[in-house]
This record gives structure tokens, sequence and C-alpha cells, in this order.
């Protein structure tokens, strides 16, 4: 019987490190996965790091405008490729 190899695939820098969030808009409920630079804080003087549960100005990729939206989940990339992937497979 042959052995099997199995090459770890190896995931860039730059992906492994940047943060994505996972966003409901609240005006029509859409989900969006966002990077850091899509998404800041409503009122710029925070300065605390954006978590699970707060709203938060989201980028509206369609037309550019800034909208309300809350933030469900904060992860990496990756992660949020199985999330959808899974989420879709349910319906």
């Amino acid at each position: 019987m042959a052995e099997r190899n199995s090459r770890k695939r190896s995931v860039p820098a730059r992906l492994r490190e940047e943060t994505w969030y996972l966003v409901d808009y609240e005006d029509d409920g859409n989900l969006r996965v966002l990077g850091e630079d899509e998404i800041r804080h409503i009122f710029p003087d925070e300065e605390e790091e954006i978590q699970a549960g707060d709203i938060v100005s989201a980028l509206w990729l369609p037309n550019g405008q800034f909208y309300d939206a809350k933030v469900l989940q904060k992860g990496g990339k990756f992660h949020f490729i199985a999330l959808i992937s899974a989420t879709r497979s349910q319906y």
C-alpha cells in the first residue's frame, strides 16, 4: 500500500495576521465579512479594540458609504471561510 503524503499549505503571513469581522447591517440584516480597514468606531475618539457585540460604522461596498452594523464575530480570514461554507450548506 502506498503511503499517503499530506502537505500542509502554508498561509501567507499577511493573511494570518489580519483580523476580519462578521457584521450584521442594522438597516437590512445583510451579513458581510469585512477587514479592519472597512469598519470603524462610530465615535472616532474611542481607542478600544473592536469586539463582538459592538455597534460600528461598516463600509457598504456597493456604494462606498458607511452604515451602522453589529459585530457578530471576530477572527481570521480562514475562520470565516469555514463559517460561511458551513452556513451555506445548511440551506
